[in-house]
């Protein structure tokens, strides 16, 4: 496991300089508005002297991470509900205008990132909890997506819901994800894809689905499955 850890610390640096190359290419580069990469966002707040560059550096490494952590947990999440719910499949294959919906519920129930850390500003109350200045919340997404108060049947995948988005698996507010939108896309155009070029898919038995050992993300590395 130290070996492991420390492995992980050394991409993380090259990652980190990677990036930070990258940055110093923005910030000479003087193209703005929409055609510019969104490095330049980051690069604007270092000219602008809104954030210093290692904090840019950081902020990149966040946003790669992120990005690819959650599209790819998102689709295998997708997929593997494709393939224990057949019932479901051949719904979407009749109906595909449905897919998005689907998208948005597998979101709900399998979130790609179980919960995240916030530290309290000022004193404040929350489920009854006296809370002040410095302490740390741990808020999972996870659970609240469940919550039978506010989602009917909330264990059960439908595509009849009113408010489909009203989950928290992308954030919300100031902390909504930036690249949630990209994210739907890409499972949406898989799931479609999928669908499309199959009768049939289902789990290969005998061959479980392995997901990633991590308390904070919902990934699986291994999903076999067998198409028709």
């Amino acid at each position: 496991m130290r070996q492991r850890l420390v492995a992980l610390a050394v991409e993380t640096l090259k990652m980190g300089e990677d990036l930070g190359e990258h940055l110093d290419e923005a910030l000479a580069d003087t193209r703005t508005g929409a055609d510019a990469p969104l490095l330049h966002a980051l690069a604007g707040g270092v000219q602008s002297r809104t954030i210093g560059r290692d904090e840019a550096v950081a902020i990149a490494a966040v946003m790669f991470g992120a990005g690819g952590e959650s599209t790819a947990a998102l689709i295998g999440s997708a997929v593997r509900r494709l393939a224990e719910d057949a019932d479901a499949a051949r719904q979407l294959r009749d109906a595909p205008e449905l897919v998005p919906r689907f998208v948005e519920e597998v979101a709900r129930l399998e979130p790609p990132f179980k919960f995240h850390y916030r530290s309290v500003r000022r004193e404040c109350e929350l489920g009854g909890a006296e809370l002040g200045p410095g302490d740390r919340l741990m808020l999972l997404w996870a659970s609240a997506n469940r919550d039978p108060s506010y989602f009917e049947a909330p264990e059960t995948l439908r595509l009849d819901r009113r408010h489909p988005k009203h989950h928290l698996s992308f954030g919300r507010g100031a902390h909504f994800c930036i690249g949630a939108p990209l994210a739907r896309l890409e499972a949406r155009v898989v799931c479609e894809e999928l669908l499309a070029r199959t009768t049939q898919l289902s789990l290969c038995p005998g061959d479980a689905p392995a997901y990633a050992r991590s308390i904070f993300v919902r990934r699986l590395e291994r999903l076999p499955i067998a198409l028709g």
